[in-house]
């Protein structure tokens, strides 16, 4: 009977670097570039594999139980998109008798509510551009009878190609046993709170500026309210709001510009959350800290963005 999990996983890092192909597990070889950040492992667990987007405050999704593998491969940018990477993994799998339950990127997703939505680790381990990811689900029936499913999450930052994994299946006999040069390490909850927490901050990721400019609709942002919320849940707390700007213009502009930015955000907080003003400051790095490059309309889109920054060492 042919062990799926390894070879998909092993795949997961050729694809990353370029390598072609589904390698034999005695013939392949691991580059040194790539690394298995994070391996957990659980005997009996209950996983909701995503089927759509976000929808109705929740994610559809299909419950099912069983033996539960979740590991985060990262690797220097291989210079391909993640659509491309995703789609190596897409036919892969195809290849090996999977079927695609669903499939999305980004804001068709659902945005920062589908990955707040799912299951994904927080960084520095699994790193989610919330402008710049791609998902799939996937199934397979064993041989068997019993149905197995797998997920994956990619994503990119300035340097490193990130691909989440989460095997699942129903028979224990079906699950592989990764390889040993990964490390366990602690998940967390995939919450807002939970990444401010570990992390020290989060990227206020539906926040959208226009090149130049640092207002702010008058509407409702998903990651504000969530921010506020866990403002007024610890009001000893305090929060910095840094402010972001894409590589066009000066430096002294674009740091004034990004100043403006975490301003109008703190005023929002201020205004329709009540949120006390002395738990806020607001501060801009202008074009000094980018998450992407400023090569593409897309890259400069994510760098103009707003972080929220936990102060507080209690």
């Amino acid at each position: 009977m042919m062990r799926i999990t390894p070879n998909i996983a092993k795949c997961l890092l050729g694809l990353l670097i370029g390598l072609p192909g589904l390698l034999a597990a005695a013939d392949l070889n691991l580059p040194a570039s790539a690394r298995v950040t994070v391996k957990d492992v659980s005997e009996l667990t209950q996983y909701n594999v995503p089927t759509g987007p976000w929808h109705n405050g929740t994610v559809p999704s299909l419950p099912v139980q069983g033996r539960m593998v979740w590991q985060v491969w990262q690797s220097k940018q291989s210079g391909r998109n993640t659509l491309q990477v995703l789609t190596d993994l897409r036919e892969q799998l195809l290849n090996q008798g999977y079927t695609v339950l669903f499939e999305c990127h980004d804001w068709i997703c659902g945005g920062f509510d589908f990955r707040f939505g799912i299951e994904a680790l927080p960084g520095p381990e699994m790193y989610v551009d919330l402008g710049n990811y791609r998902f799939l689900s996937a199934t397979r029936k064993t041989p068997t009878g019993n149905d197995s499913y797998i997920t994956l999450l990619v994503s990119q930052s300035a340097q490193h190609d990130f691909v989440q994994n989460i095997y699942l299946a129903g028979n224990q006999e079906e699950y592989a046993k990764p390889i040993d040069k990964a490390q366990p390490d602690k998940v967390v909850p995939n919450t807002f709170d939970g990444l401010l927490e570990r992390r020290g901050s989060v990227i206020l990721s539906d926040l959208v500026f226009k090149s130049g400019s640092s207002a702010l609709t008058e509407t409702t942002f998903v990651s504000l309210k969530k921010l506020a919320t866990y403002m007024k849940t610890n009001p000893k707390r305090r929060i910095a709001l840094v402010g972001h700007t894409d590589s066009i213009g000066d430096l002294d502009k674009n740091m004034a510009l990004s100043k403006q930015r975490a301003q109008a955000v703190a005023a929002h907080l201020v205004k329709n959350y009540e949120i006390d003003a002395k738990q806020i400051s607001a501060e801009g790095t202008g074009y000094l800290s980018p998450i992407s490059n400023n090569l593409t309309a897309e890259g400069r889109k994510a760098n103009r963005r707003v972080e929220a920054v936990l102060l507080s060492h209690q």
